[in-house]
């Protein structure tokens, strides 16, 4: 009987410990998409043309780690997603759904070294979290101008 009380508390401390893991990992996933966003933003905002209102293409090299950001978390296949406007009047809306990690939103292209394009006047980057629902799971950054 001790043997199996035993069994039972490891048994049970163990789910509990698996769960409060899983939810770290998710939410440390969550926070560098959040770091990752913020840093494609600022590379942007530093990277506008000067007496212009354009914004330049993105370098890898604007980067600490020699590229441009990438969501390698849950399966390696969510994306880091942006939106353009090629007017400073008409900035891109923020998504208000977005279910599926391995898809942009509809008029929203994965961020690269091609988009956003050197014609973009302002622009939205954003993340799909593992934590919250639509539209509290999406994290985005806009431009300044």
């Amino acid at each position: 009987v001790e043997l199996l009380v035993v069994i039972t508390i490891i048994a049970i401390l163990s789910v509990v410990g698996l769960t409060i893991f899983s939810g770290v990992q998710r939410n440390a996933r969550d926070t560098k998409r959040r770091s990752d966003i913020d840093a494609i933003a600022k590379a942007l905002e530093v990277n506008k043309a000067p007496n212009t209102t354009l914004y330049n293409i993105l370098l890898g090299t604007q980067f600490g780690g020699g590229a441009i950001p990438v969501d390698n978390g849950n399966n390696g296949s969510a994306l880091y997603c942006a939106n353009i406007s090629t007017a400073v009047a008409a900035p891109p809306t923020v998504p208000t759904t977005w279910t599926n990690a391995t898809s942009c939103p509809t008029s929203y292209t994965t961020v690269s070294a091609t988009y956003p394009t050197a014609v973009t006047a302002s622009w939205i980057v954003c993340a799909l979290l593992e934590t919250g629902t639509n539209p509290n799971n999406i994290y985005c950054r806009q431009s300044a101008q």
